[in-house]
């Protein structure tokens, strides 16, 4: 974008943190290079060689996302507004001199669960990340929080920009971020105290629910900021939260501006080890509650900066914040003409057929070069979820171990299958438990009906798998729930969720969890419930090496979304496909009978029916593929579907009839 009035725009240079410790100047004196997908900048990203990488297209990560590790010395820049990132985590592992500049971040339709930042800034062993600036971004998550979401509304897509461990000299300046719960989390646990000397400066944080920033030890300087809360219509609240300053935290909150907010800078000293504090000066406020956070002594940052007036906050940040600001660098390098996974063709998928009540079988064309296919099913689950086993380990102490009694639940749940010891499943940290070479189980649950076991786990080795098995128990006991590899399936930097379908449990079954000898995990959450606490089942990927499949072990009656990818020898896939919706019938039993007495027929090339208002209806092609839902309005009415097969499957208030079209 060019073209303003010179005198309009503002100092867009980097200041605060960043600019210190030898300044922040990212792939300066390297090399450059334009790129238009995630293949080749992939290829440029993940060294320490000094690089300027401009993002001319949108780098998509495949199936449900990937996390790529951003290396030291790059400058990362957005073109105009064509620089998206879109289901890709930046983990900025031990990085320093890093700017990330113009770019459109969103994990919407993301599977990756904790491992969903759209930036992590985070380090391993004793390294240290420093001096990264993220300017000018956009961060959008597409979601409207509500005042009282479920565990799996808060968590899912995880924060926008987390900042933890030995990270420190940053600025995050003229960023937007909207549409999420949580937005910047500063510091990994109440441990995670580090002084991470971080700037935050002309942001906007737009619709967000909570951590704008939530702030854990140390020194920050938040200036010139601009919030709008998020509204709830039942209760007409707004119920947002700004500034939560923790852990003995010392924040400087100056010349900010709070718009519809419920709280601005404070400490919530119920979830807090440690209480955290501000000193605050100079904040304007509407319809927003003043700071409550207790104040500690200035710090005087180590920079000057030019402080704007809070009231010229909201026009000037949300006029000069986020993507396609500033102006179109000059001398673009040319694009990369290594197209990669790009010359794989995109499969296209063709209707499902053989529809039955336990799956269905889908095929694709043949695409060049393609040596394999990943094919996957998922489907949308209901927000409510009931809980049948919840354990956080949060009242167990450090060196606690299952035989403690100070497990959520009681202990009598947790028991031994042939061999293992509880009392060497050790509570690490407060939330979490070790599990190092053994095994445990739960039992004493009825596991009968339509339950998942989601469970939140992270890998302390790289070696060995971790495994979890229902009514399975003892050393050769394998996971037939889960059998992942530490480091490989489950990562060691960061926890990851996984979600397992328990469909055969029993009214006596256990679940065992076994590390095997060389392997150790640490465990922060074990739940089993009705629901998979996420808007988005995904079923494991199916790899085959012809353009078929077929697809088993679904549930009648629920409404799958299939896609498929091609991948080649060297392990590239297609960066996008088509997907199909299809469902599991058993067309063999159809109910011809209704209480009410009901008409369904063709029309004019339409469908007609004729039965009481208010009645669901749903049509299906005799595949299986969904073509219309809504209700009946009238006792007679013409469904806008375009007929053009010959067998139809209607199912209305639950009841299926079979429509020959003639």
């Amino acid at each position: 974008m060019v073209g303003w009035p010179l005198a309009a725009i503002p100092d867009f240079s980097c200041v605060g943190f960043a600019s210190l410790n030898g300044g922040t100047t990212g792939g300066a004196g390297g090399t450059s290079v334009t790129v238009v997908n995630l293949y080749q900048f992939k290829k440029y990203v993940g060294n320490a060689t000094p690089c300027t990488i401009y993002v001319k297209g949108t780098l998509e990560g495949a199936g449900g996302g990937e996390l790529v590790e951003i290396g030291s010395n790059k400058t990362i820049i957005g073109i105009d507004t064509l620089g998206k990132v879109l289901k890709v985590s930046f983990y900025c592992k031990n990085s320093k001199n890093l700017i990330l500049q113009n770019l459109f971040f969103s994990m919407s339709g993301s599977t990756l669960g904790s491992d969903a930042d759209c930036i992590s800034i985070a380090t391993t062993s004793s390294s240290k990340c420093q001096n990264i600036w993220v300017d000018h971004c956009t961060f959008d998550n597409k979601i409207n929080p509500v005042s009282n979401p479920s565990a799996s509304q808060k968590d899912q897509y995880d924060g926008l920009c987390d900042i933890k461990k030995s990270s420190e000299y940053i600025t995050i300046s003229w960023c937007i971020f909207k549409n999420h719960y949580k937005s910047i989390l500063v510091g990994y646990t109440s441990d995670d105290t580090y002084d991470r000397k971080i700037t935050l400066h002309h942001n906007a944080f737009l619709n967000i629910g909570s951590r704008t920033p939530s702030y854990r030890g140390g020194t920050a300087h938040i200036y010139n900021n601009y919030w709008e809360g998020c509204y709830d219509p039942v209760s007409k609240t707004y119920f947002s939260t700004g500034v939560n300053t923790r852990e003995a935290a010392c924040l400087y909150v100056e010349s900010n501006y709070f718009k519809n907010m419920d709280k601005t800078v404070y400490c919530a000293l119920e979830d807090v080890v440690l209480e955290g504090y501000a000193f605050y000066r100079n904040n304007a406020f509407e319809n927003s509650n003043a700071e409550t956070a207790t104040t500690c002594s200035s710090f005087t940052p180590p920079y000057t900066v030019a402080v704007d007036n809070a009231t010229d906050i909201p026009v000037l940040v949300k006029s000069n914040a986020g993507i396609g600001i500033l102006p179109t660098p000059a001398n673009i390098p040319a694009e990369d003409t290594d197209l990669g996974s790009v010359s794989l063709g995109i499969p296209y998928l063709n209707e499902a057929t053989n529809m039955r009540a336990a799956g269905f079988d889908v095929s694709w064309n043949g695409v060049e070069n393609a040596t394999s296919y990943l094919v996957n099913a998922s489907y949308e689950n209901g927000q409510n979820s009931t809980y049948l086993f919840h354990e956080t380990f949060n009242n167990m102490k450090v060196g606690d171990n299952l035989t403690s009694n100070s497990t959520d639940n009681p202990a009598s749940t947790f028991v031994l299958k042939n061999g293992g010891s509880l009392t060497s499943v050790v509570c690490e940290q407060t939330g979490s438990i070790k599990l190092a070479g053994t095994r445990f189980c739960i039992a004493n649950l009825n596991l009968t009906g339509n339950l998942f076991l989601t469970l939140k786990v992270k890998a302390l080795t790289a070696t060995g798998k971790f495994q979890v098995a229902l009514d399975v128990a003892g050393t050769s006991g394998v996971g037939g729930l889960m059998n992942a590899a530490c480091g490989t399936d489950i990562p060691t930097t960061e926890y990851k969720t996984y979600i397992l379908p328990l469909t055969t449990g029993t009214a006596t079954s256990f679940i065992q969890f076994r590390c095997e000898s060389t392997a150790t995990v640490s465990i922060d959450e074990i739940s089993i419930s009705n629901s998979n606490l996420s808007s988005t089942v995904t079923l494991p990927t199916v790899s085959t090496t012809n353009t078929t499949c077929i697809l088993t072990g679904l549930t009648a009656g629920t409404e799958y979304k299939v896609w498929v990818v091609a991948k080649d020898a060297l392990g590239n896939v297609s960066n996008s496909s088509n997907s199909i919706y299809a469902t599991p019938v058993e067309i063999t039993a159809l109910n011809h009978t209704e209480q009410n007495p009901v008409q369904v027929y063709s029309l004019n090339g339409q469908l007609y029916i004729q039965g009481a208002e208010g009645q669901k209806l749903e049509v299906y092609t005799i595949t299986g593929s969904r073509i219309y839902s809504g209700s009946i309005f009238s006792t007679a009415e013409t469904i806008p579907v375009k007929l053009n097969m010959n067998v139809y499957i209607v199912v209305l208030n639950g009841r299926r009839f079979k429509l020959i079209n003639s």
